[in-house]
């Protein structure tokens, strides 16, 4: 009995630690993923933070896209036809200067550039979280969501602006399945939701910050993932301990990004793309990929834009607009540190496999 007991423990060990070899390498953020979700759900941390003369924006970019997809596009101030037929504008618009960040999407053999955040020349900044439907009444409304945000990035300057744009637009959203979330240069902060059946503005009341996850920030019944969510949670924690504009530092707001990143494993297909941090005061913008803060690129909005004309336009959102688009993945040079999910599969596998023969075998030779 004390043999059998002896080899049933060593066994067991042997077990466990081939598990721990795996689990961690395969599962990321396991903890997080739920069956409930859209598949076309952004998964995002979001935060803003003012202090004295300083104010950050950052963003983790967490979906299913493949990294390679993942672009950043500059688009200098200029006059284009309104091709999108927009409510109010004549033939032509001018638009501010501004850059957006997101991914390409392919449908029928078409490329499609999806921008999911960023950030004009007047400091206003924005990205978006995925959030449960809620239902309005968008009956009377002419602008559509792809519209709606285009406006505002073309045409707001503050945070003021955008409350006041959706206090005067019904845009035909419904179910509203997303928030979106907005600094300006003055450090004022929004995020702009849905509840009751009518548009929401979450403030920042007394607090130096705003941040938003998967929650609906009025209305947190309704959420994904598990509430009260973690990374919600871990971002208001860290950003609580900034106490000063000497402490609200880059490094600082990478540190929140990387301790609410996800990470893609067997049971997680989600992983965190990218993450921007925007200075709107400077139109500077910190990217990441990959969720490796160890190389950052940095962008200045004015300059990028300055390098844009006609002859290396890209025109990668429409023909009538001159734009300069780059994969992110040609910026950095560790892009293979993450594993797609197939690999990862197959890589867990090779390891489980042979170690689970390896127990099985020294069962049956201890049985003899």
């Amino acid at each position: 009995m004390k043999s059998c007991s002896s080899n049933a423990i060593g066994i067991s060990l042997l077990f466990v630690i081939v598990l721990s070899m795996i689990v961690p390498v395969s599962c990321g953020t396991l903890v997080e993923v739920k069956d409930d979700l859209d598949e076309h759900s952004y998964y995002c941390t979001i935060f803003s933070i003012t202090k004295g003369e300083k104010v950050f924006f950052g963003n983790n970019e967490d979906y299913r896209f493949e990294p390679e997809t993942s672009f950043i596009s500059f688009v200098p101030s200029q006059e284009i036809p309104n091709f999108r037929n927009l409510p109010g504008f004549n033939d032509t618009i001018t638009i501010f200067s501004l850059m957006v960040v997101g991914s390409i999407v392919n449908q029928n053999n078409q490329n499609f550039f999806c921008p999911q955040g960023g950030m004009n020349d007047q400091g206003l900044c924005f990205d978006a979280n995925s959030i449960p439907g809620q239902t309005l009444d968008t009956s009377d409304s002419d602008w559509n969501p792809m519209d709606a945000h285009w406006d505002i990035l073309w045409h707001c300057q503050t945070v003021k602006d955008v409350i006041n744009w959706y206090e005067n637009h019904t845009v035909s959203y419904s179910p509203w399945n997303g928030q979106w979330n907005y600094v300006d240069a003055t450090g004022a902060g929004v995020v702009v939701t849905a509840a009751d059946g009518e548009v929401k503005f979450i403030g920042r009341e007394d607090e130096s910050y705003l941040v938003s996850t998967n929650f609906n920030r009025a209305d947190p019944s309704s959420h994904y993932f598990e509430y009260p969510c973690w990374r919600y949670n871990t971002a208001v924690s860290m950003l609580d301990e900034i106490d000063n504009e000497e402490e609200l530092t880059v490094d600082a707001c990478q540190d929140i990004l990387d301790a609410t990143h996800f990470e893609r494993g067997i049971f997680n297909d989600i992983q965190t793309l990218y993450s921007t941090i925007y200075d709107p005061l400077e139109l500077n913008i910190y990217l990441n990929y990959l969720h490796n803060f160890h190389e950052t690129v940095i962008f200045n909005l004015e300059d990028e834009c300055a390098k844009v004309d006609a002859l290396n336009a890209n025109h990668s959102f429409n023909s009538q607009i001159q734009d300069r688009t780059y994969l992110m993945k040609d910026f950095f040079n560790d892009t293979e540190h993450e594993y797609t999910f197939p690999t990862y599969a197959i890589i867990s596998l090779g390891v489980g496999v042979p170690a689970l023969g390896l127990v099985v075998l020294v069962l049956i030779r201890r049985r003899r």
